[in-house]
């Protein structure tokens, strides 16, 4: 099927927002991030990695039509395991708080920073407001851009001989992983674009979420830039044990 070329142009657009280029990324990317900074990312961002499969979800629920669900679906399938809990996004993303000795059960009773629960609230109300904006943020806001900030990311994190390819595998396979998903919901999600009124509210649902997201990546820079100068207490007790 020939997708419009105007998708092509959204994801242009969409990867040339300031949040695939946030100073923390460019940080990790050129590799100035220290390995006490690194730990405080890992246990901060996990909260973000907990509650990723509940915008799915709810993106799922949202969309009525088969077609629609299908690709949704596969998103739901794939970050809960393919039916294997050990699987799952969240257990994966554990592996690094091992390698990263960031204890997983007292991470996940943490507080999440302020703008990680805005970050929630925000895309819990948009996943359930209706199906277009539900694919455009489940399916392409949260997919598009993270190819080019996990490589980024990697870059930084490769540098520490303790993170190996088990540590580092959630971000490794969503690059491709996420890549694929897009591709399924663009497919799925163009034939209902057909007026300007359409790709407006698909634009404004993507730039929502992305913008959204660049706030939680402020202040999760703040609270890593933070580790260096011994202004994180409760983060830094965590991550020691």
């Amino acid at each position: 099927m020939a997708v419009h070329p105007w998708f092509r142009q959204l994801e242009a657009f969409c990867l040339q927002h300031p949040v695939t280029r946030h100073p923390m990324l460019q940080a990790f990317r050129r590799s100035t991030v220290t390995w006490e900074q690194t730990r405080c990312f890992g246990l901060l961002y996990y909260p973000h990695i907990l509650h990723t499969r509940r915008y799915q979800a709810a993106a799922l629920a949202t969309c009525n039509e088969a077609h629609l669900q299908t690709p949704l679906a596969s998103l739901v399938y794939d970050a809960s395991g393919g039916g294997a809990p050990s699987r799952s996004d969240a257990s994966i993303y554990r592996q690094f708080l091992l390698a990263l000795r960031v204890d997983a059960q007292a991470a996940s009773q943490l507080t999440p920073l302020p703008a990680v629960e805005r970050y929630v609230d925000t895309h819990i109300a948009l996943c359930n407001a209706d199906g277009l904006t539900a694919l455009a943020v489940a399916g392409l806001a949260m997919k598009w851009p993270i190819p080019a900030m996990y490589e980024k990311l990697l870059t930084g994190l490769t540098v520490f001989p303790e993170l190996d390819g088990n540590a580092l595998e959630l971000f490794e396979t969503h690059i491709e992983r996420d890549s694929k998903h897009a591709k399924r919901v663009v497919l799925a999600i163009a034939p209902l674009i057909r007026t300007a009124d359409d790709r407006n509210r698909l634009s404004s649902a993507i730039v929502a979420s992305l913008d959204a997201q660049y706030l939680m990546m402020d202040e999760l820079w703040e609270a890593v830039i933070a580790v260096q100068h011994g202004h994180v207490s409760r983060s830094k007790r965590v991550a020691s044990n």
